[in-house]
């Protein structure tokens, strides 16, 4: 689960970031603040993995960057922070002052999914590697350490933590795809492996063998997917071949 606060929280900028990311079950909002005293309270109390400052919200001499430096003396570790705004004007001031990305309004979804892939691809030893599966009202929290592969299903996509035992996702294996961990591969239209879990590669047969006695084809067009997977595991290894 990754949480987010709103620094310039007015109903409107509120909404705009709470609808793009609607679609991302994973992402929890703990709290906004216009104030820099009320932000004190949403970012000590809880800290977020991720903060959205809407520019829009503020005065040119209020913008609350000075309050985000401050921010060092109380939290060991400081949130990622993410502009917003209409204009481009205050993008040289934000990726100053660390921010990891600066979205412009309206909030394309294509531009928001990259700025969660980025967040994601920096922090992966950070966060907690946990997914959440929603259908309706039933929600599936699930360890992405215990995911061995995951497989197309139409429009769904089957979480197999074992040889018998899947967890059904709704949505495309595309979408999880591109939301999940560096370790996660695609090598085929249909499956997408955690390439913790490979104990063999054999390129004669097209195969990739991963626990509990799995073994799954990857294709032709996801070849050089499955060489990257075999130099890094590769360079892993304390013994390794010449």
């Amino acid at each position: 689960m990754i949480t987010y606060a709103i620094l310039g929280g007015n109903e409107e900028a509120v909404g705009e970031v709470k609808g793009a990311l609607q679609n991302y079950p994973d992402y929890l909002l703990l709290g906004d603040a216009i104030s820099n005293n009320e932000a004190y309270e949403v970012i000590l109390k809880n800290p977020p993995n991720l903060v959205f400052v809407d520019f829009d919200s503020y005065s040119s001499a209020d913008i609350p960057l000075n309050f985000i430096a401050e921010l060092h003396q109380y939290l060991p570790e400081l949130p990622s922070f993410i502009g917003v705004s209409g204009k481009k004007g205050f993008a040289y001031e934000a990726l100053k002052n660390g921010f990891v990305d600066y979205l412009l309004k309206p909030l394309a979804p294509v531009e928001v999914v990259k700025t969660l892939v980025k967040y994601r691809r920096n922090n992966n030893k950070s966060e907690t590697r946990k997914i959440c599966l929603k259908s309706y009202s039933d929600y599936h929290f699930l360890d992405l350490s215990e995911v061995i592969y995951m497989q197309a299903d139409n429009n769904n996509t089957d979480f197999h933590l074992s040889s018998i035992y899947k967890v059904p996702g709704f949505k495309t294996l595309k979408y999880y795809e591109e939301l999940l961990p560096e370790n996660f591969v695609r090598i085929h239209n249909s499956y997408v492996i955690n390439t913790e879990k490979v104990t063999r590669i054999n390129f004669g047969k097209n195969k990739v063998y991963l626990h509990s006695n799995i073994k799954l084809p990857f294709s032709k067009s996801y070849k050089k997917n499955v060489e990257m997977v075999k130099s890094k595991l590769t360079a892993d290894n304390i013994i390794s071949p010449d």
